[in-house]
């Protein structure tokens, strides 16, 4: 058949391919990583410089320490310190005639004078007391007399202050020193006691000459 120009036959015309409609991209969204928060430390403040609290001193320890000192001695030591004890005695003997030239003489009088110096000094050598903890002003002040009652076989029945120091620590020194010399010697020949009670001086200033 003929087709007349301009005319079209159905069916013959070519049709355009389709286009395939791809699906709508999905924007991806970005991926926040969380920032990790670092703390940064604070420099801390160094606290204040505290004043510094001088050990507190026990006492008795001290005076534990300083009679072991005495205990620590060599012989010869001992034998000076009784040596001059014995001059200490022969001394007080001396100054008891002069001041009493008509007082008991005898030789018992003097033997148990002698007996209760021996018992003083036996006493002070085991006697300590820190000095680094006294001041040397109060060398004068600090004194104690105690009174020590003796069996005659030399046992200590009892002691007792009879005049109190300044200072409980230095009390406490001297109530150490008795126990320490417990027995004491026994009574010499002659003493007609069963028991004695002897007086005991104890100061600094003697300490510190001895």
């Amino acid at each position: 058949a003929v087709v007349s120009p301009g005319k079209t036959i159905a069916g013959s015309a070519k049709t355009a391919p389709s286009r395939r409609i791809s699906p709508p991209v999905k924007e991806e969204k970005p991926v926040i990583i969380g920032k990790r928060v670092i703390e940064r430390e604070t420099p801390k403040k160094e606290n204040p410089e505290k004043k510094v609290e001088k050990p507190k001193v026990d006492a008795s320890k001290l005076i534990d320490q300083a009679i072991s000192k005495i205990e620590r001695k060599v012989q010869t030591e001992k034998k000076d310190h009784l040596s001059s004890a014995l001059s200490k005695i022969q001394s007080q003997v001396e100054k008891t005639e002069k001041e009493n030239p008509q007082g008991d003489l005898s030789e018992t009088g003097i033997s148990i004078r002698l007996y209760q110096m021996e018992v003083a000094e036996r006493i002070k050598q085991n006697w300590s007391y820190p000095m680094a903890i006294s001041n040397p002003g109060e060398y004068q002040a600090i004194e104690a007399v105690v009174v020590v009652t003796v069996r005659e076989n030399g046992t200590i029945i009892r002691f007792s202050v009879k005049k109190k120091s300044s200072s409980t620590l230095f009390d406490a020194s001297v109530l150490k020193a008795i126990e320490r010399s417990d027995p004491l010697p026994p009574f010499p020949e002659g003493y007609r006691k069963s028991t004695d009670d002897i007086e005991i001086r104890f100061n600094l200033s003697d300490m510190e000459t001895s």
